[in-house]
């Protein structure tokens, strides 16, 4: 295996979800999406169902209950009898002005810890999730699903000036069940009676804010008070605190935080996948906080967070809310305290919650820890991310001096992409929002190949492009050449062209199928090719094509072609 730039090591797991804790293992309807709080007149609360068959069910007499930690269990919400939930449909139950409500009515949803519970007509247990399990800890574990249910607080702050929207717990792909609340589940835009999955076109995101102007928000970005601005780093304004010199790609960068002070979530709305790669150029300032009770975090990284990004605090100094810290997956976090400190932590959240709150199950874990340092190790750092299935891999800086890498192994689960940042600095010192450039984020999904393009026939009947393996990251693949003279026979490596461009007094049909960027004489008909294990390069397609010189013709481009090949690089 290749390991150039980002080596990643151990085996890939085959298997990608556990069997369910509660509920029913194969669940005909699960909850899909929910809204348990909203800061405004309560008017928006919902909880939408899910048919994930490929046939209709009958939910007629099935009920959702909101299961109470302080007893009793609040009054249930019962779907009308021949009531029938076709495939792949949404039934939603909630306030009357919830967009597409099927069922206006309302069973008093608690605000805390609670278990929302779907059962059948008989009375048993069909898909159940308990939430908010930070205030009070998992209080009836036959309704649990993984260890700590969802662990973070959710409150929908509505329709923000900076144009955040509505945002629910929804699970990442519809009907997806785990049985690990906490991998199913993440912050998103509410889609009642729609589809959790608009993020799956954007498998990967780039972002170089230069062809923004300051003040534009970017639309891949939505959060809970307010979404991602871009700034001009130079020039100080409301959403840039002070001004800093460019990253090392130059031009404007972007900033993730609420300049109205109010903690941030933000979920990026792309797709989720189980192997994904981040890199970025990242701005640290260590320079110590002026008054003892300040402090600032910010985290970025796969998985999800609370609505409130409520500060992780690894070095459990008591920070406010601290241990209600909602986080989920991998994650790059940076604090800066009051004490001076300034550290950066790759953190393992798994299915959530946080190891200083009395209510854990399964804590948090620390892969690794970055001390930072004015003037030395502050400023703007490469910073990125790879997990392949269950090993990550992480890098602080380019190779070279002070460049640290880290790894770890980790829960198999998939995964989207998310920052928050949460603070209280007060005295002379400003804050420093998370602030990015050249962003890149990548779902790493199997590689493909396929065939475009008709080939071009000369005497023996054209050249017949073959092919062995697959473009996977870290192998090699064969590409061979049947039906060739042997006198001369090139591989033309490009991009694929919109429409074939025919080779002049060549054979019929003969043509170019690609903008050619390389070629390589091949008299053997084979060659083989590594893939290098760069993640970055996953979903970079290659197209291929075989030309064959044909001595018995008197054309005067007497060349065959091949139907090209275009080759995507994945797992």
């Amino acid at each position: 295996m290749s390991r150039n730039h980002l080596a990643l090591f151990g085996s890939l797991c085959s298997a990608l979800f556990a069997p369910h804790v509660a509920g029913q293992a194969d669940a005909p309807v699960v909850i899909n999406e929910f809204s348990n709080d909203d800061a405004g007149a309560d008017d928006a609360e919902f909880v939408e169902l899910f048919n994930a068959t490929a046939a209709p069910v009958d939910i007629g007499g099935w009920s959702v209950v909101g299961g109470d930690a302080g007893g009793p269990d609040n009054a249930a919400n019962v779907i009308p009898g021949g009531t029938t939930l076709a495939p792949g449909a949404f039934y939603v139950i909630g306030m009357a002005a919830v967009p597409g409500v099927d069922l206006a009515q309302f069973g008093s949803w608690q605000n805390g810890t609670e278990a929302l519970t779907l059962y059948d007509a008989g009375g048993a247990v069909v898909d159940t999730v308990t939430y908010e399990t930070s205030d009070s800890g998992v209080f009836d574990p036959a309704l649990v699903e993984g260890d700590d249910g969802l662990f973070g607080v959710m409150v929908d702050a509505g329709q923000q000036p900076g144009g955040a929207p509505h945002m629910v717990w929804g699970r990442v792909l519809d009907g997806l069940d785990s049985g690990r609340n906490g991998y199913d589940f993440r912050l998103q835009p509410a889609t009642p009676g729609a589809s959790n999955n608009g993020g799956e076109s954007l498998r990967s995101y780039f972002e170089d804010f230069n062809a923004r102007q300051p003040g534009d928000r970017p639309a891949e970005w939505v959060g809970t008070h307010d979404n991602a601005v871009t700034i001009d780093p130079g020039v100080a304004d409301a959403n840039n605190p002070y001004g800093i010199h460019t990253s090392g790609d130059g031009g404007n960068a972007g900033v993730f935080w609420d300049a109205a002070g109010n903690s941030n979530a933000m979920m990026l709305q792309s797709a989720v996948c189980t192997s994904v790669f981040f890199e970025a150029y990242v701005f640290f300032d260590a320079t110590p906080l002026a008054d003892p009770g300040d402090h600032e975090t910010w985290t970025l990284g796969f998985g999800t967070t609370g609505s409130y990004y409520n500060e992780p605090d690894p070095q459990d100094v008591g920070l406010p809310f601290g241990t209600q810290n909602g986080n989920t997956g991998v994650a790059w976090t940076y604090q800066r305290l009051g004490d001076g400190s300034a550290n950066l932590y790759l953190i393992d959240h798994n299915d959530g919650g946080w190891g200083h709150n009395p209510n854990t199950v399964t804590p948090e874990q620390i892969l690794g820890l970055v001390t930072l340092a004015p003037g030395l190790s502050d400023g703007w750092r490469h910073l990125s991310l790879c997990i392949v299935d269950d090993q990550v891999e992480a890098h602080f800086g380019r190779p070279g001096p002070g460049h640290i890498a880290m790894f770890g192994t980790v829960d198999v689960a998939p995964r989207g992409f998310y920052l928050g940042y949460a603070g209280d600095v007060v005295g002379a010192t400003p804050a420093r929002p998370l602030t990015v450039d050249y962003f890149v984020v990548k779902c790493c999904d199997p590689a493909t190949a396929t065939f475009y393009c008709d080939a071009g026939h000369h005497s023996l009947g054209g050249p017949v492009l073959g092919l062995s393996g697959l473009p996977k990251l870290g192998e090699e693949y064969t590409l061979s050449a049947g039906n060739t003279h042997g006198v001369i026979t090139v591989l033309a490596f490009g991009d694929a062209r919109p429409a074939p461009l025919p080779i002049p007094f060549g054979f019929s049909g003969a043509s170019f199928c690609l903008d050619p960027l390389a070629t390589l004489l091949a008299p053997s008909g084979s060659v083989t090719i590594e893939t290098p294990f760069v993640p970055q390069s996953c979903h970079t397609v290659m197209s291929v094509q075989w030309f064959d010189f044909d001595p018995t013709s008197a054309l005067p481009l007497p060349f065959g072609t091949s139907r090209a090949l275009a080759l995507e690089v994945g797992l």
